[in-house]
């Protein structure tokens, strides 16, 4: 499988998420880019280790959008591949069903038509499916086994689920973790500023016209620039923790 690069996946994300979603990717995205012109030019340690935190912070933001939106856990590749697994797990039920289902519903599937496994896990508990029992009303062995195999599987799910919202709600960060965000911004920060000024060097020079009298018109083009960029460096709305 060829390894996608940066651009491939940002370009695949930017079909599911919105501008403001794909904030921080995009800010490490061009901090790269920058970062990676500086250092061609200028092969310094400092250099080197800029491009590198920035490439480390892109990777973080990108796993972390990816993992959300992008998951890997089992799929089933349209509806009747699902009523198929359904009825070999011993449920009485028919396409006809799981498809008007569906349009009720019950039974959520992606924009490809395909199903995730956890969805058909709601959805049995959602559409009271019932599996077929012997005359004194049991699941046979091996039935038996694998429903108590996916109740374990659904109780694990949403402890999980659980966690994790606990965490989103949480209103306090590690102090280790806020240290770390704001050196990547530096990081970010530093990098633009620099592009900036290698990218409109030309702007700030026919600015001047060589005349002392319009430098002040330069220096504020450049700090306003230069506010940008550090309103972008202090957002507190979001920042990249790592998980625990």
């Amino acid at each position: 499988m060829t390894e996608l690069t940066y651009e491939n996946r940002i370009q695949r994300l930017q079909k599911i998420l919105t501008p403001a979603e794909l904030g921080d990717a995009i800010i490490f995205y061009n901090a790269v880019n920058a970062s990676r012109i500086t250092y061609n030019e200028e092969p310094t340690a400092k250099n080197k280790q800029d491009w590198e935190a920035a490439r480390d912070g892109l990777d973080k933001t990108l796993a972390t959008l990816e993992e959300t939106h992008f998951p890997t856990e089992p799929m089933f590749d349209n509806i009747m591949a699902a009523v198929k697994h359904l009825q070999a797990e011993g449920y009485k039920v028919k396409k006809s069903k799981v498809y008007n289902d569906k349009k009720k519903g019950l039974l959520f599937a992606q924009p490809d038509g395909r199903i995730r496994e956890s969805d058909l896990l709601a959805y049995i508990a959602r559409a009271g499916l019932t599996r077929l029992t012997d005359a004194d009303g049991n699941l046979d062995g091996l039935h038996a086994e694998k429903s108590q195999k996916e109740i374990e599987k659904l109780t694990a799910q949403v402890a999980k689920l659980q966690f994790d919202l606990d965490k989103d709600r949480a209103k306090y960060m590690l102090r280790a973790d806020f240290s770390a965000e704001m050196a990547a911004r530096a990081v970010v920060l530093e990098a633009n500023f620099k592009n900036f000024l290698r990218t409109h060097l030309l702007d700030v020079i026919q600015i001047t016209n060589g005349k002392p009298s319009k430098t002040q018109a330069a220096l504020d083009f450049m700090l306003a620039r230069l506010d940008e960029f550090l309103n972008e460096y202090a957002n507190t709305e979001t920042f990249q923790i790592r998980s625990i």
